[in-house]
């Protein structure tokens, strides 16, 4: 027997709704009860929102600016670039271009392609296209980043996704339909 209604309702509430991830059960309370629980339930929506605001001031120091447009109204470096956000996009994906991540080892920023909100878990999934496979120079400083994110704990396939192309291997939009489909849905 419970001491307190709070432990019978939450009981109540938790027997009703097994299996619901807390968001989508939050959903399911009754319009009256939400102010109760604003202290522990945030909408999904609002979190989305609020990731969505988080890039940060710092912009990456690389060689030009992006001039490839999106679906979603971005600029990216490449075409490529522009398969991958429209693809995300168009999976109703929350992603940010270039947002600043600080690796334990560096002193700086990386701007990993895109940063993924993976809504199942909140967590945060890395995506870098690597386009130039077939310059050397290239080809060592990709091998260097991906180490670098191996080194902080990022495991490629679980929190780091990482595409290829060289001038005899493009992009297929295919293959990012199906990391997208595998991964990150």
């Amino acid at each position: 027997m419970y001491d307190n209604v709070s432990g019978y309702a939450a009981e109540s509430f938790l027997a009703q709704h097994t299996g619901l991830e807390e968001t989508d059960a939050a959903q399911t309370l009754d319009p009256a009860f939400i102010p109760y629980c604003s202290d522990i339930y945030i909408p999904k929506d609002q979190i989305i929102s609020e990731w969505m605001q988080s890039k940060g001031p710092e912009v990456p120091r690389y060689g030009g600016e992006p001039m490839v447009m999106t679906a979603r109204g971005d600029c990216v470096r490449s075409k490529s670039e522009a398969i991958i956000a429209n693809l995300l996009h168009a999976n109703g994906l929350a992603y940010l271009y270039e947002k600043p991540l600080y690796l334990n080892n560096k002193y700086y920023a990386v701007f990993p392609d895109f940063t993924i909100l993976r809504l199942r878990d909140m967590k945060e999934i890395y995506w870098e296209h690597f386009g130039m496979m077939d310059n050397p120079d290239y080809l060592n400083t990709a091998l260097k980043k991906i180490s670098d994110y191996i080194s902080n704990g990022m495991i490629p396939g679980r929190d780091l996704i990482c595409t290829f192309e060289s001038s005899q291997n493009p992009l297929s939009s295919e293959d990012v339909r199906k990391i997208i489909e595998t991964i990150l849905l």
